[in-house]
């Protein structure tokens, strides 16, 4: 069986949000003219199924938004897939959609930047967007289905302190199983305003300790994203989740030499996503585990708050861990005519 078994599928190109960090800045620009078809999703999960594939990912965009977006997840749950969606949640406000769909969504990842509304729509760039998250997540806790829900929390210099408050708020509701903290990666807005929205890797690990505890107390799984491991401390490096990560293909759109618009697959081995490794690496003892920090930190702030963890050895129990390997373009798909 190949090691492949994870599909992130970006299913569309719009979102109702103008989230100043949104990774997805860029590829929405240039692709917002070109929807991805119900053929060309429906065709590319077939296939993908017949390789192994198991666990699907609809993200995009905000996928919620797609058209015939509840048939898609039946057609996926029909041929063998556990489904996951990345959301801000707005749509699943809403019984009808909601009720059209979560009986066929193992998981869901909710975009949550802040613990109240002003933190929140601050940073979706959308009045009302918070109480329509409160909303979504109070309704999932009301129906029957259980899903597995996530949250995932970009840090910025304004939300940064409204970190321990923003898991309390979440972990009101008893479905959310899982917080993940996202450093900023370089891409899409996050890229363009990289300099003002990067937030301390120290300012990040000054938030660790509550952190933990907090997730502690309520059972919470807590995981970092794009946070060097020793920069979470010595004996936080589980909650790294470089070593949580397992490979995966993203299929999204892309022009090839001609112009002509498809998908294409990118295989990824590991989570290095812009991450390098420095000098101060060599020594830690994770250094053939974590990827670094991000390539864009470095030139625009260098390494000196690395920490490198160099007495003892690798903690048991990290999962899978790496080694490092970078992605691979592995397939194309041109846009059926019509």
């Amino acid at each position: 069986m190949s090691e492949f078994r994870r599909l992130e599928f970006h299913l569309t190109y719009t979102c109702p949000q103008a989230c100043v960090f949104c990774s997805e800045e860029d590829r929405m620009a240039a692709f917002k003219d070109h929807p991805v078809s119900l053929r060309e999703a429906a065709d590319a999960l077939a296939l993908k199924r017949r390789e192994g594939f198991d666990h699907v990912t609809f993200t995009g965009g905000e996928p919620t938004i797609y058209p015939r977006f509840d048939q898609l997840l039946r057609f996926a749950k029909r041929i063998g897939y556990k489904t996951y969606v990345t959301t801000n949640g707005n749509t699943l406000a809403f019984d009808k959609f909601a009720r059209k769909t979560l009986p066929y969504l193992d998981e869901i990842c909710f975009s949550v930047h802040g613990h109240d509304a002003k933190t929140h729509d601050g940073a979706t760039g959308d009045a009302g967007s918070f109480a329509l998250l409160e909303r979504a997540l109070a309704m999932i806790d009301r129906e029957p289905p259980e899903p597995y829900v996530l949250i995932n929390f970009v840090v910025t210099p304004v939300n940064v302190a409204a970190l321990p408050a923003t898991l309390r708020f979440v972990t009101r509701f008893k479905k959310v199983k899982h917080f993940l903290v996202s450093n900023l990666a370089s891409e899409g807005g996050g890229k363009h305003h990289y300099r003002e929205l990067a937030v301390p890797l120290t300012r990040i690990a000054a938030e660790v300790p509550e952190l933990v505890r907090l997730a502690k107390k309520t059972g919470t799984v807590l995981r970092f994203f794009g946070v060097p491991t020793c920069i979470l401390g010595e004996g936080h490096e589980a909650y790294a989740n470089d070593f949580q990560w397992s490979p995966r293909a993203t299929i999204e759109r892309k022009r090839d030499a001609a112009g002509r618009v498809g998908l294409v697959e990118i295989r990824g081995w590991t989570p290095t996503r812009g991450r390098v490794q420095t000098g101060k690496c060599t020594p830690c003892v994770y250094n053939k585990l974590c990827p670094g920090l991000f390539e864009r930190y470095n030139d625009e702030f260098g390494d000196a708050e690395l920490a490198p963890i160099v007495e003892g050895k690798v903690r048991q129990g990290l999962g899978r861990g790496l080694p490092l390997k970078a992605d691979e373009e592995h397939a194309f798909w041109l846009k059926p005519a019509g």
